[in-house]
């Protein structure tokens, strides 16, 4: 699959792939397209604005290398030159069974399969900042780290390996498999140093990386069991607060002398788990803060007197302010109502987060009565703590949960629905605080 193949599929037009390359359309002419040109290609309307859109911003990207986007696609005019040393996440997935199920399809219906798995890959993979390196058939190498390096690139990796295999697996209504088969697909995630150098002609342009982290990803892949994730020690590493673990032991590897260590992630952690996780294992003793805790426990006092306060806690990584969170917590145990709320950089696109992560943690603390499973749970949450309407407690799931239960009606405007959400917490807190201060944290702002 060529760059542009590749392209097109991380925005959801890889049907035209062969349109383009039978009229010999690629990078280099790729902006010079007018919306006629493309009619005549035969892209719908929304297609065409869609693809014209998408051209601006590829064009934007490599023409401003000072913007702070996070491109998903390299473009050819972008590939490196010369080697370059990275510390990487790789992950390696490939489909579980391929050669059974492409025997048990004729050539047309497995080709498309192929075609939907490599699509329900890339789009996982791009969804988290990862840069898909090469497609092997049923297989595909992708780099977390290249060619843009960024803090979470392990966790990234791993959320990327979790988001294929909920991606795969939700192809099976559409590519139905004889009995004894199914459609699932293996994970395999290594971190470690390499060397990224560009090989090939422009035509045939690769970035490929040299060093043990790529062998050991796809040795991983081989070992993990089908829809699942297996890492090595140096990504279990830097993600374990992030992720739960079921360490499967030390495993003897082909080519490797000694035993490698490997886990397989069970599942994301929610912000207050990482939280405790990270709490658990590096809680320091409060050194030389004397000065900034004397100035939030007075903040508090002034708070607690009926003069509401507001402090930005600012610093760079590492500097404690957790840590100061957590002493002033401990000053104030007992004598207020905590919210404590966690932004986090993997929900970036959804602002409301925190405050929906803060509705899931109430309505997990709620008694049987309250109902069996989480939404039932937390529709109980909403109509009692926060007289939410019973007509628009459909919406609120929705917007929690991303998705609706099976005869719920959800009002057509959602941003009503976010403002009167907004009221009705905002309502409740004010409401609580009359008979008890209330300590609202809201960590990791930035994001």
């Amino acid at each position: 699959m060529s760059q542009l193949d590749q392209w097109l599929a991380s925005i959801g037009l890889s049907q035209y792939s062969a349109v383009f390359a039978d009229n010999d359309i690629d990078f280099e002419i790729l902006d010079e397209l007018t919306e006629a040109d493309l009619n005549e290609l035969g892209l719908s309307l929304g297609h065409r604005k869609k693809l014209i859109k998408a051209v601006k911003a590829l064009h934007r990207e490599s023409s401003d290398t000072d913007v702070d986007d996070d491109a998903t696609v390299c473009s050819a005019s972008s590939a490196q030159a010369l080697p370059e040393k990275r510390f990487l996440s790789l992950v390696f997935c490939d489909l579980a069974d391929s050669t059974r199920i492409a025997a048990a399809l004729d050539m047309e219906d497995a080709h498309a399969l192929n075609r939907a798995f490599q699509e329900a890959c890339t789009q996982a993979i791009h969804g988290q900042r990862g840069y898909v390196a090469r497609y092997m058939g049923d297989g595909i190498l992708a780099y977390f780290g290249y060619p843009r390096a960024h803090e979470n690139d392990a966790e990234q990796a791993v959320n990327a390996g979790l988001g294929i295999i909920r991606n795969v697996t939700g192809l099976g209504p559409r590519f139905p498999l004889p009995d004894g088969l199914g459609l699932a697909v293996r994970v395999g995630i290594a971190s470690g140093p390499v060397v990224v150098e560009t090989i090939g002609d422009i035509d045939a342009r690769e970035n490929a990386v040299v060093g043990e982290a790529p062998n050991l990803a796809a040795r991983l892949q081989g070992l993990a069991v089908p829809n699942s994730v297996l890492v090595g020690e140096d990504t279990f590493k830097l993600v374990q607060d992030a992720f739960e673990f079921e360490n499967l032991g030390s495993r003897q590897i082909k080519g490797y002398t000694e035993p490698i260590a490997t886990w397989q992630v069970m599942a994301e952690r929610s912000p207050e788990e990482r939280y405790r996780s990270r709490s658990d294992r590096h809680l320091t003793t409060m050194v030389g803060r004397r000065e900034e805790l004397g100035l939030l426990k007075s903040r508090w006092e002034h708070s607690t007197a009926g003069a509401g306060q507001v402090v930005l806690l600012s610093a760079e990584a590492g500097m404690g302010k957790t840590r100061l969170v957590d002493a002033l917590l401990v000053e104030t145990a007992g004598n207020c109502r905590r919210v404590r709320l966690f932004c986090s950089a993997n929900h970036i696109q959804s602002p409301l987060y925190p405050v929906f992560n803060l509705l899931q943690r109430e309505a997990e603390q709620l008694g049987d009565d309250a109902g069996d499973t989480p939404r039932e749970r937390l529709r109980h949450l909403m109509a009692t703590r926060y007289g939410y309407p019973e007509s628009l407690l459909p919406a609120v799931l929705s917007l929690v949960y991303m998705e609706t239960d099976e005869g719920d009606s959800v009002p057509a405007n959602p941003g009503e629905v976010m403002r009167i959400l907004q009221q009705r917490l905002v309502e409740t807190l004010l409401k609580q605080s009359r008979n008890q201060p209330a300590l609202v944290v809201l960590e990791d702002a930035h994001w």
